[in-house]
């Protein structure tokens, strides 16, 4: 089913009326695009991307914070910027969101000191959908082998480290 030219053209307008040299706009789109369900402002701001959020095209509408969630106007928008014959030099790299949520993600489940929070949830929820999209983007697109490895082995250690602490503890003296 194509798309409404109308609907293209709005959500073009919008994004041609914006600097297109804010990394930090490009960053949080594509993280948006990445997400696997509107991200808490929590975790924007553990992303240190809770400021360029006003920044977004058509912050208020096309994007905004509802009930302390970052939100898109329409999954239109979603379809229309992870498609780049549509939304050509728009379209999100949502690969790099994928890394960065990766990261991000990792970086929540080791520190541990929020264990109820939101940022939390998300984490322990995708965290492993992330994992899996950056890793085997950089598998399968050229993209080189140690990388995906070392992330791999940041991973692994990161959760084998707590374990092997908890089993520890856990052995009687």
């Amino acid at each position: 089913l194509e798309p409404p030219a109308d609907v293209d053209a709005a959500y073009k307008l919008w994004f041609d009326r914006t600097q297109k040299d804010d990394e930090e706009v490009r960053r949080l789109i594509d993280i948006v695009l990445a997400s696997r369900e509107p991200l808490s402002s929590a975790h924007v701001d553990r992303l240190r991307l809770r400021e360029t959020c006003k920044r977004l095209p058509g912050w208020g509408l096309l994007f905004e914070e509802r009930d302390h969630l970052l939100q898109t106007l329409h999954l239109s928008l979603r379809e229309f910027l992870g498609d780049a014959k549509r939304s050509s030099e728009h379209a999100a790299d949502v690969f790099r969101g994928h890394r960065e949520l990766a990261r991000s993600c990792l970086d929540v489940l080791k520190r541990g000191d929020d264990e109820k929070g939101p940022a939390v949830a998300y984490s322990l929820r995708h965290a492993h959908v992330h994992l899996t999209e950056a890793v085997e983007k950089m598998l399968h697109e050229g993209g080189d082998e140690t990388i995906a490895i070392d992330v791999m082995k940041e991973w692994s250690d990161a959760f084998m480290v707590e374990r092997e602490e908890k089993e520890a503890s856990m052995i009687p003296e």
